[in-house]
């Protein structure tokens, strides 16, 4: 088993210890500037070849993951597809430009999934046991421009909404810096609704501090708390919640063994972002996310 993994900052390495842990006689092919390779040297991934640039690697590849930052993924995606993979998966948040989402669903490629892995987590079954109608999110800093996708395919897929459509209620409130240096966040309130019907959740970031850390879950009137550990149900724990690391093995071992995952493919990942881009496209300048 050979994987090529593009980016091993956080996300990456989390790729790399998840892969390794679960087939520790994968091949890992990590991708990075030589001060980070450097770096890596200290963990233990098994069999690696650390490359510079994806021009070091001259052989196939049984999966690419593509873990950088938004601005250069699509051309990195054109090259990994240049190494015939026979999957990739792709790091939200996708794209930087609408047109750059355009050009990447013209392109020749292989099956391609996106890392919104929350729904395969398992994690918020708990909330689903009847089809809801209606569902909130409500926080405070939790990355409403960054996350969104995350919960947006969550909240699809529970609620069995085959078309969304964003809300006229739909409002940002604010733009301002992200934690991230050089990147951008919002505040305000995404709606999105059902085409086909009366379902709709909302997405809220009111950027208030007393509440930071935990989010508030409403679905159909019933309140949950989700503190990024477990689901709460007042003092009751639901369920638990994984890191990404426990899930990712299984997860590139469902792909290679039958060419699927609970991930979104690349196709309905795009559709979930472009609900995004038509939200931040009425702003007065595109905030630069990732």
């Amino acid at each position: 088993m050979k994987i090529c993994i593009v980016g091993v900052g956080n996300i990456g390495l989390r790729y790399a210890q998840g892969i390794a842990r679960t087939f520790p006689d994968a091949h890992l092919f990590l991708v990075d500037a030589p001060a980070r390779l450097q770096e890596l040297e200290r963990q233990d991934l098994g069999e690696v070849t650390r490359c510079s640039s994806l021009d070091d690697i001259r052989e196939p590849m049984d999966l690419c993951v593509v873990a950088t930052s938004c601005e250069p993924r699509l051309a990195l995606y054109k090259r990994c597809l240049e190494l015939e993979p026979s999957y990739v998966i792709l790091e939200k948040y996708l794209f930087r430009s609408r047109a750059e989402f355009e050009a990447c669903l013209s392109l020749k490629r292989v099956p391609t999934f996106v890392n919104q892995w929350l729904y395969g987590s398992g994690t918020f079954d708990c909330m689903f046991q009847q089809e809801a109608q209606s569902v909130e999110l409500i926080g405070s800093d939790w990355g409403l421009a960054c996350n969104a996708v995350h919960w947006i395919d969550v909240f699809k897929r529970q609620m069995q909404i085959s078309h969304l459509q964003v809300g006229r209620d739909t409002k940002v409130l604010k733009v301002f810096p992200s934690k991230r240096a050089g990147y951008e966040e919002i505040y305000g309130e995404l709606v999105f609704e059902d085409k086909d019907g009366t379902k709709r959740f909302r997405l809220i970031d009111r950027g208030d501090d007393s509440v930071v850390g935990v989010q508030e879950i409403r679905v159909d009137g019933t309140v949950y708390l989700f503190d990024y550990a477990s689901i709460k149900q007042g003092d009751t724990v639901l369920s638990k919640f994984p890191y990404m690391s426990e899930l990712i093995g299984g997860i590139v071992g469902e792909i290679l063994d039958t060419g699927s995952c609970c991930l979104p493919s690349l196709e309905e990942s795009i559709s979930q972002h472009l609900l995004m881009e038509e939200i931040l496209e009425t702003l007065d300048h595109r905030p630069n996310i990732t």
